[in-house]
């Protein structure tokens, strides 16, 4: 129902060695595994060993073998999503069809939360996919201007259209589509150089463990933020990005923008978990490969989570204080 995977087509599964440190993914492996085998498919499982300091980074074996598959389903301690070599997988013209599986860093910051999410049901997997259709819908295709506000202080102003928007409903029979579990989310890349305004995060931040004690302020200028103020988190995130071998511009480059449809999904410490929650907005730093920019920071990117959103797409209303208008 996900994926739709044929007889004779070429699929590969991705493995890491430090997906044992982490409950519940070796048994997932284990089911996907026995899943295809008795539908008659013949999966090619590849595990490697996990590059601890370099984070997503995969080695250019596996990287090879992801290019000559026509699916690929990856479950891995850390997601290769913003790695460098996602898009030379995920190349331009590619037909690959890519299921990435709640990764081991996730289940390790929020406990099982981000199985919780997953649907029981078809029907329920079928209900998320159409409401994040349905929102995705008023970002395809054509160039967009988006003002996103919230009640925190946030207002920022940018464009989308040049970089890939992902519509992340969890199902990708598609040629070329992709599906991130659990479903119900937009990944959108924002076009370099056009944003601007100011970004208020005082719920969840990736690199920041559990919620927010004080709000982080980004003022962003011309596509990146140009200052970092805050309490002491503020101050531990600066530190993170001072130890970052790359320029300031890029270390800060607002990458992309995201909205959440997942009803079960709530704040709990776990970025993975609050973009998907129903009527929040995200905003991420740092690379922006997987969506085709410029920027090329392997294993560097964070997501900051603004629950209760209002969104306005080319002048149109789609979301106010956290309620769908569409």
């Amino acid at each position: 129902d996900c994926l739709g995977i044929r007889q004779g087509e070429k699929v590969l599964m991705t493995i890491d060695s430090r997906i044992s440190d982490y409950p519940g993914i070796a048994e997932l492996t284990q089911a996907l595994a026995a899943a295809m085998a008795e539908r008659g498919l013949d999966p090619t499982i590849v595990t490697y060993e996990a590059r601890v300091k370099k984070g997503a980074e995969i080695p250019e074996l596996v990287t090879a073998a992801a290019m000559e598959a026509d699916v690929l389903i990856a479950l891995n301690s850390a997601s290769y999503l913003h790695s460098s070599a996602f898009p030379k997988i995920y190349g331009a013209g590619r037909k690959l069809r890519v299921m990435l599986l709640p990764a081991g860093e996730s289940v390790n910051r929020g406990g099982d939360s981000i199985y919780r999410l997953l649907p029981r049901t078809k029907e329920e997997m079928l209900q998320v996919a159409a409401i994040t259709s349905a929102v995705g819908k008023k970002f395809a295709e054509k160039p967009h201007t988006v003002h996103f506000t919230a009640a925190n202080g946030t207002d920022l102003m940018f464009k989308l259209g040049q970089l890939r928007r992902n519509v992340l409903t969890g199902i990708c029979k598609d040629p070329g589509s992709s599906a991130l579990l659990p479903g119900g989310t937009l990944s959108l890349g924002i076009d370099e150089g056009t944003a601007s305004g100011t970004v208020v995060v005082d719920a969840e931040l990736a690199k920041i463990p559990g919620l927010l004690k004080e709000p982080i302020i980004f003022s962003i200028k011309d596509g990146y933020a140009t200052s970092v103020e805050g309490g002491g988190e503020a101050t531990l995130l600066k530190e993170m990005i001072d130890q970052i071998p790359y320029p300031m511009k890029e270390k800060l480059c607002v990458a992309e923008f995201g909205l959440g449809m997942n009803a079960k999904a709530e704040l709990n410490g776990d970025s993975s978990e609050g973009e998907r929650i129903l009527g929040a907005a995200h905003i991420g730093f740092g690379a922006n490969m997987t969506f085709g920019g410029t920027v090329k920071i392997p294993a560097w990117h964070f997501d900051c989570i603004i629950p209760n959103a209002t969104v306005e797409v080319d002048g149109e209303l789609i979301l106010k204080d956290g309620k769908y208008l569409i």
